[in-house]
């Protein structure tokens, strides 16, 4: 994998962290459910934001955008709780005309972290 496959150097640390701290509060158990919520539910938030970004619906886009930064930045993938909130300051904010680059950028961020968590869940 080259650098622009996969999520950043910094991404990586954070993450690992993150599940760190997981994992002193409930062990592996609670790191593996927490990686699978994650893998489960984000895609969908990430449909919602698709949709609400066609339909030029800011709060819906701010919503989206809020579940995403907060669920992404307590999993330690930081680049996207970035970009996320970004997006979600544009849509309460109204400004959509980004909304479309924003949601890809996002969605990109997503795909780019899952390999690590997957990496995650296979080696323990």
């Amino acid at each position: 994998m080259s650098v622009d496959d996969t999520a950043s150097t910094d991404d990586l640390g954070a993450i690992r962290a993150a599940l760190d701290r997981a994992r002193e509060l409930g062990g592996d158990a609670l790191v593996h459910k927490l990686i699978e919520l994650f893998l489960k539910t984000t895609p969908t938030k990430l449909e919602e934001l698709d949709l609400a970004v066609t339909d030029r619906n800011a709060a819906g886009i701010a919503a989206c955008a809020h579940y995403l930064k907060s669920s992404t930045a307590q999993m330690g993938v930081n680049r996207l709780a970035d970009l996320a909130k970004a997006l979600e300051l544009d849509g309460r904010q109204g400004r959509l005309e980004n909304a479309h680059a924003q949601a890809a950028e996002i969605g990109a961020a997503y795909r780019l972290a899952v390999p690590l968590f997957i990496s995650f869940l296979a080696s323990k």
